[in-house]
């Protein structure tokens, strides 16, 4: 696998995580927020999440600095969302980042270059892993915002998007996995 693969890989694996703890807000606690002060609220959080996808649209398209030169006036207005309007927004953006990375091949993707909050263009490796970083921090800050407000079930498992398989179903996936690997192995001796 090369690079980009790896990338989009991983980038699904995120998106699909995020978008199972995005459906676990209750209707109603978009204005939740875990302490006065700059917190963001939950409908702004489940907003931004969206945003994420939209950021690396914009920079994969190159247009991403027109953006950045009102980003703190942006940000200071965030808008909010309820759980349903984000969840459509986030897989609507999400869906054009497939389409564009789609259209590049593994050389495009090591070689392109794009403003990333940066003096000098960034390759899109650096770029793409960044973009993956910050969704994940957003997403594990919606997964303390469900903890902090005390929903059921809002653990490991809900994170990694596997609470709604019986623990049984996933030792037994991972039993599998364990012994599959170790067939491989002891092939390769």
């Amino acid at each position: 696998m090369g690079c980009m693969e790896d990338f989009i890989r991983a980038y699904k694996t995120l998106s699909d995580t995020t978008i199972h703890l995005m459906k676990k807000v209750p209707e109603g606690k978009e204005d939740f927020k875990p302490a006065t002060g700059d917190f963001m609220t939950t409908g702004q959080l489940l907003h931004h999440l969206g945003d994420t996808q939209r950021f690396f649209r914009l920079i994969l398209e190159g247009g991403f600095r027109e953006l950045d030169k009102n980003f703190l006036e942006y940000m200071s207005n965030h808008p909010s969302s309820s759980t349903e309007k984000a969840i459509e927004y986030y897989k609507s953006e999400y869906g054009k980042v497939i389409e564009l990375l789609n259209l590049m091949d593994e050389e495009e993707f090591q070689n392109i270059s794009r403003y990333f909050w940066t003096v000098d263009d960034e390759p899109m490796p650096f770029i793409a892993f960044n973009i993956i970083e910050h969704n994940a921090c957003h997403k594990y800050q919606l997964f303390m915002y469900l903890k902090m407000m005390g929903l059921p079930n809002i653990n490991s498992f809900a994170l990694a998007g596997e609470d709604d398989k019986l623990v049984e179903e996933i030792i037994k996936f991972f039993e599998m996995a364990h012994k599959a690997y170790d067939e491989k192995q002891t092939a390769n001796i």
